[in-house]
């Protein structure tokens, strides 16, 4: 095999151009990807966070008078996000009032941080948000969102 200094000038300069905007294209694709997944993560945190506010907002009612039967059909609007593992409403002593799973999750309602607060793990989004009425907080409502 000839070593690089061998070779025509010719050959030198497409080489080197090939090279050149190969490398080029994959640093490109590597940035594409990367802002692609951090402009999902940005959309999806504020999009589910949006959602979560609504449903909250829409509960106060069923909470206040612990109606059951008005905060499952609350949470079965999230029939239509197929992604959507489960959501809770949970009362201030820690008893779930509803719940939504989609077929085959688990059933059981997840701890409900107090507060407001949307957190990443490896392969869900955690969204809690306090069902508030004259500023007094009455619930919370957990939403679990599948990353997969």
């Amino acid at each position: 095999m000839r070593s690089f200094r061998d070779i025509p000038i010719r050959q030198k300069l497409i080489v080197t151009m090939v090279v050149t905007t190969a490398v080029a294209l994959l640093l490109s694709g590597a940035g594409i990807i990367v802002l692609d997944s951090v402009y999902y993560r940005t959309h999806l945190r504020a999009d589910l966070s949006a959602q979560a506010q609504i449903i909250a907002e829409n509960s106060t009612a069923a909470v206040a008078f612990a109606d059951a039967s008005a905060a499952r059909e609350m949470l079965g609007a999230l029939r239509a996000r197929p992604h959507v593992i489960m959501a809770c409403i949970v009362m201030l002593d820690g008893t779930p009032l509803a719940r939504y799973a989609r077929p085959g999750a688990d059933r059981s309602c997840p701890a409900a941080p107090p507060g407001d607060e949307i957190r990443f793990t490896r392969d869900t989004l955690i969204v809690t948000r306090p069902i508030v009425l004259k500023d007094r907080v009455l619930g919370t409502l957990v939403l679990l969102y599948d990353l997969e």
